[in-house]
């Protein structure tokens, strides 16, 4: 089952940035990672 979409590169935006992401390949909630929400860049995250 995929996962959310978030950034396609390891790159940080700010906050409401315009950017193109991609789906996970599963639904792993681990790891540091910005999620895309309507084609623009949510918080970063990390989670351990």
């Amino acid at each position: 089952m995929p996962g959310e979409c978030r950034l396609a590169d390891d790159k940080r935006p700010p906050e409401g940035e315009a950017v193109t992401g991609v789906c996970q390949a599963n639904s792993s909630p681990f790891g540091c990672f910005t999620r895309v929400e309507n084609g623009r860049a949510a918080a970063t995250l990390c989670v351990d």
